[in-house]
Parts: structure tokens; C-alpha cells; sequence
């Protein structure tokens, strides 16, 4: 076998062409999804950047095909610490 190729959406051509696709196919809207860990994550450092990048390649793609997305964060095992 060989090994399988994964995309990134750290690319902003693959992003565009997934919400072209959403455009295409009728799809209104998506959401990103970011984890609790993430939200404290400090601006500069490596994962925040990635996924602000992210963010701002759905935001981009989002408003040039006319769809609309929201930013969802998933606090399932957040303390309260």
C-alpha cells in the first residue's frame, strides 16, 4: 500500500474549493470547530496560529461564495479551574 494524502486547511486553495463545493451543492453555512484546550492557547504560539490562519481561510471563502459560518467551541471536559 501507499500512504494516503490528507489535505489541510491551513491551505487557503483547499478551503476556497471545499465552500465552492458548499456553494455548488446548496450547503448555507459551516462550522469550525475549536477545543477548550485551544482557547487559552497564547497568541504567537504555533497551534493559535494555525488555527487563527484557519479561521481567516473560512472567513475569506465564506464571504467570497455568499456562505456564512460560525465558530463553535467544544468545552466537553472543561474544569472550572
Amino acid at each position: 500500500g501507499r500512504n494516503a494524502k490528507l489535505f489541510s486547511s491551513w491551505n487557503y486553495k483547499t478551503v476556497e474549493r471545499h465552500i465552492k463545493w458548499m456553494h455548488d451543492y446548496g450547503i448555507d453555512g459551516a462550522f469550525v470547530q475549536r477545543f477548550n484546550v485551544e482557547v487559552s492557547l497564547e497568541e504567537g504560539t504555533r497551534m493559535r496560529k494555525f488555527r487563527d490562519v484557519v479561521l481567516q481561510n473560512v472567513q475569506r471563502g465564506s464571504e467570497k461564495y455568499g456562505r456564512v459560518f460560525a465558530n463553535m467551541y467544544d468545552v466537553s471536559g472543561h474544569s472550572d479551574n
